[in-house]
């Protein structure tokens, strides 16, 4: 994954108030540098960003980064990835400590993962479950992952229906389950996957989805926009995601920017 150069961050604009609604700036990807990346993400108009757990050990080190950084806001909870980490016993109550100690504006990065086989499906909803009742408990939002898993998601969060809310980030499930995951209350991520030219599906939602419920995001270090693709994601380079969903909606880069920070503020309570 190759860094940022002088001459690339040359090309990038700046738009005041932007807000990375989901970025792992936890990971090991941003140890030797996270400074100046913060840095260049205020260069470029990012003003606040979310960083979702993944498991007990990321939860620990955001509460640290959230502490030292007032820009930055931290997401509790158990990736699906890690799923197999959650312990009924356990993880509650290490979630409720971690309650006590912080400010945490949402539950997640939780969800369902259908394309890699890293954790058994049944041992994702049990961790999922939990985290949608510590939501609906504590009255934060849920950051969602899904990938290739809208059906059983879904099927989970209706019984949910108007107790909790949240966003299903980097959405790649088509506009028809845009629409279902819209009418249970949930937001929509769009992020750096928006950039790519054959992404169709992406497009539509992007272009389609309700101005007062969607947020930006970039899910560093992964996903980067064209054309860095192959480069590190950074919040810096969010001008790219904004600008092109800008031409899709037919609306200025700005508004872009206003209506994402707007509904940010809105659903996490910043």
């Amino acid at each position: 994954m190759k860094h940022l150069t002088p001459e690339k961050l040359a090309q990038l604009s700046s738009y005041p108030g932007i807000i990375d609604s989901h970025i792992h700036l936890d990971s090991q990807a941003f140890a030797s540098d996270l400074d100046q990346c913060l840095s260049r993400a205020a260069r470029a108009g990012v003003s606040r960003m979310l960083l979702p757990s993944t498991d007990e050990s990321s939860s620990r080190r955001i509460l640290q980064l959230t502490q030292q950084h007032p820009q930055l806001s931290g997401g509790l909870g158990i990736h699906p990835h890690q799923a197999a980490e959650f312990d009924p016993q356990r993880s509650p109550r290490v979630w409720r400590d971690f309650l006590q100690q912080s400010k945490w504006a949402a539950i997640g990065e939780t969800g369902l993962e259908l394309h890699y086989d890293f954790c058994p499906l049944q041992t994702q909803k049990q961790s999922l479950q939990a985290q949608i009742e510590l939501a609906a408990e504590t009255g934060l939002p849920l950051i969602l992952h899904c990938r290739l898993a809208e059906e059983p998601l879904y099927e989970m969060l209706q019984p949910w229906a108007g107790k909790v809310s949240g966003v299903v980030h980097c959405f790649t499930g088509g506009w028809e389950w845009a629409l279902k995951f819209l009418d249970l209350g949930f937001y929509i991520g769009v992020g750096g996957l928006v950039t790519l030219p054959k992404a169709a599906e992406v497009h539509e939602v992007a272009e389609k989805v309700p101005g007062d419920r969607w947020l930006l995001e970039t899910d560093g270090p992964y996903l980067s926009p064209v054309p860095f693709r192959g480069f590190r994601n950074e919040s810096c380079l969010l001008p790219l995601v904004v600008e092109r969903i800008a031409t899709l909606r037919k609306i200025s880069a700005p508004e872009v920017v206003r209506q994402t920070a707007e509904n940010a503020f809105s659903l996490f309570r910043l």
